[in-house]
């Protein structure tokens, strides 16, 4: 069995001889994993839900001080991927470090987080918001007025709906590639996803409030548009402006909302070059990126559109849309309202559409390879871990994770129950922090044997400890800060009720019970499926 240590020594491509994965991905193709994951299109609508969660908010120290408290879990991440090179994440870290039962807790977690998310939010968003968006400015740009009815037509339930699944379809087909060729694909839907927010925060930054008003109230149709809808939000009881307790009360939900994915190249670790240098530079770079073009997104809305209107928008898209005259808390809209260029607007709702659709193959990507670990340690069928050798991709998984987000789609669409069922995960999303938390912080004392043969991300002791335990302990006490707040905040859980919580426990126990029946099937045949899951995969 390699060490990691022997893993970053060997040069070139090499292939694990028992599954067919190869390892090419360098730091561009972990960054790609990372900022298609964390997708910064949330830029479009996430702004909104923080503005209507949390009155009197700014985004600017929210995204700051959030952003950069995800340094502690980079360093945290990395470690884990340089000690235990494979693929899986927490579901390999924790079944390798606390216990077999502990990793399949994790599985069935985090796979339905990711899926869950491509599935209610970015195949559904990419249908319903960003294609009709970039149809609509493909026909201003060709003088085409066929375009933007058909546009409207995408906008309806049904078009919007097979449009997702048409995307959700795409998305397997390119998934079953190289890895390395869907991660370059993931790479350029970034860049022309960069161009469009930069070209959107310019046009921000080069329009006045005056000048927005003025837009704004030929689009409402009616003089004083700009200025009415700020009042009305007054009216019906929003509260405009900034106070500080509402950046603090916002960390946790931002901490998870705005920053979740960029380090999830460590699900990929099978498939990682050099895993620390990787997983370290790649996570990194994701992050610097992120804020600062999430921060510039955030300041060039606010410069031209004016706090207080966009926090107004917020509040009436909730609770009174009839005073919004018909527009969206959709960021794109904005900009594309006030651009006078069609050839401007063509870049910003093409390069929002892009990058959306990058983050559908991320999530796929990613969410795949848990599957794949799991079949591989025999948890789930072993036919999911069937690699198909012209591409080394796990296709049948691929397959599986991509029918599930769409069935996650279609619920979104067609039920108005299903997906308000699913809005407590965001607790088992904070619980897989705070378990990787403990993991790394007991790693140098429970697996003392792979992680004295690994890379250290901090050499030497702090305090006579390693340091790298000083991080998870401190990374611990403030996930579990933020689950007690997630936990009591409707802002962040959504709320209980009778389904949602069984739903919640459904989740949390899918795999325990994959565990104990692949357990129980394997002692039949003489296999210990705890002892072999405390072993690392063979490469």
């Amino acid at each position: 069995m390699s060490t990691a240590d022997d893993l970053q020594t060997q040069p070139g491509l090499f292939v694990r001889q028992s599954s067919g994965l190869v390892r090419e991905l360098g730091v561009r193709d972990a960054f790609s994993i990372g900022i298609g994951a964390l997708g910064i299109a949330f830029v479009a609508f996430a702004f909104w839900s923080a503005l209507l969660l949390y009155p009197l908010l700014d985004l600017l120290p929210l995204i700051l001080i959030s952003g950069l408290l995800q340094v502690i879990i980079i360093a945290i991440y990395s470690q884990l991927a340089a000690t235990l090179p494979r693929s899986g994440g927490d579901f390999l870290y924790v079944s390798r470090i606390i216990h077999p039962l502990a990793g399949t807790i994790m599985l069935g977690g985090v796979v339905v987080v990711i899926l869950s998310g491509t599935g209610f939010a970015w195949l559904y968003f990419t249908g319903t918001q960003f294609l009709p968006s970039f149809i609509r400015s493909l026909g201003a740009f060709l003088g085409i007025g066929g375009l933007n009815s058909l546009a409207d037509t995408l906008s309806g339930k049904n078009a919007s709906y097979f449009c997702g699944v048409g995307i959700g379809i795409l998305g397997i087909g390119l998934c079953c590639l190289p890895t390395r060729v869907v991660t370059r694909i993931v790479f350029w839907t970034f860049i022309a996803g960069f161009i469009a927010i930069a070209a959107a925060t310019i046009v921000f930054f080069v329009h006045s409030q005056g000048s927005f008003a003025e837009s704004f109230d030929r689009f409402a149709g009616k003089s004083n548009a700009y200025q009415g809808v700020i009042t009305s939000a007054r009216k019906g009881g929003a509260s405009l402006g900034f106070d500080w307790t509402s950046v603090f009360k916002s960390i946790a939900f931002a901490y998870f909302g705005f920053w979740v994915g960029f380090t999830w190249c460590v699900y990929a670790g099978g498939e990682v070059r050099s895993p620390k240098r990787t997983v370290w530079m790649a996570s990194l770079l994701a992050l610097v990126v992120g804020i600062i073009v999430v921060a510039l997104c955030w300041l060039g809305m606010k410069h031209a559109m004016g706090r207080d209107f966009i926090q107004s928008v917020a509040y009436l898209s909730a609770n009174d849309p009839s005073k919004l005259s018909g527009a969206p808390a959709f960021t794109p809209f904005y900009a594309l309202l006030i651009s006078h260029s069609s050839f401007v607007n063509l870049i910003i709702s093409f390069g929002f559409f892009l990058v959306a659709f990058g983050s559908v193959l991320a999530q796929i990507l990613v969410a795949s390879r848990l599957v794949f670990a799991a079949s591989f340690d025999r948890v789930l069928p072993t036919a999911l871990s069937k690699v198909w050798k012209r591409t080394h991709a796990p296709v049948t998984s691929v397959v599986i994770v991509g029918i599930i987000a769409i069935i996650f789609l279609t619920t979104t669409v067609y039920s108005t129950t299903v997906a308000s069922q699913f809005r407590n995960v965001v607790l088992i999303l904070v619980t897989v922090y705070l378990v990787a938390s403990i993991a790394v912080m007991i790693l140098p004392w429970r697996r003392r044997d792979l992680y004295e043969a690994g890379p250290k991300i901090i050499g030497g002791t702090w305090f006579g400890l390693p340091p790298i335990s000083i991080v998870g302990g401190v990374s611990a006490v403030l996930t579990a800060v933020f689950l007690y707040v997630a936990a009591t905040q409707t802002q962040v859980n959504g709320g209980y009720d009778t389904t949602s919580v069984v739903t919640l426990i459904a989740v949390v126990v899918i795999g325990p019970i994959a565990y104990g029946i692949s357990r129980i099937a394997g002692s039949r045949r003489g296999i210990d499926l705890g002892l072999a899951m405390r072993e690392l995969p063979p490469e």
